[in-house]
């Protein structure tokens, strides 16, 4: 796939678990993509360990972030409560948050919007509610890009 995306030069497959394979890793990181261990440990862990390798401006995305109860919890409890990110939008069960040394007012606006959702939607989906998409969906249009 890789090879097919001719991504080979900017790629670099690492098959081996995230915490040997941060071991020893100095090389900036434009782009992190977070899906592994789905246990809260295990995406703590990954977070906690590649973020700081993260440039600003660079982005991570975590996927599975409603259907895995450790991934959830990451995203709500921590995520997006840590300073220095800002929230580029929720998609489904993909999160994407970019590093920035400044969050604007609107930045600020839109963590608080994307918390309160995320908690609209968990609450919902815990009640089996009927109406439980529409916060995701609510998000989903917040994802919009902007031109």
């Amino acid at each position: 796939n890789i090879a097919r995306a001719g991504v080979e030069d900017r790629v670099s497959p690492m098959v081996m678990r995230s915490e040997r394979a941060v071991e020893g890793w100095h090389k900036p990181i434009g782009f992190l993509w977070i899906d592994g261990d789905h246990r809260y440990e295990g995406v703590s862990m990954d977070f906690h360990c590649w973020a700081p390798h993260v440039v600003p401006g660079g982005i991570i995305a975590f996927h599975d972030t409603y259907s895995w109860e450790g991934v959830r919890r990451l995203i709500d409890e921590k995520v997006l409560r840590t300073p220095g990110y800002k929230v580029l939008g929720q998609l489904d069960g993909i999160l994407a948050i970019e590093k920035t040394p400044f969050l604007s007012f609107i930045d600020q606006a839109n963590i608080f919007v994307t918390r309160s959702l995320r908690g609209i939607y968990n609450r919902a989906r815990l009640g089996k509610k009927h109406w439980r998409a529409l916060p995701r969906k609510l998000l989903r249009g917040l994802a919009t890009p902007k031109i």
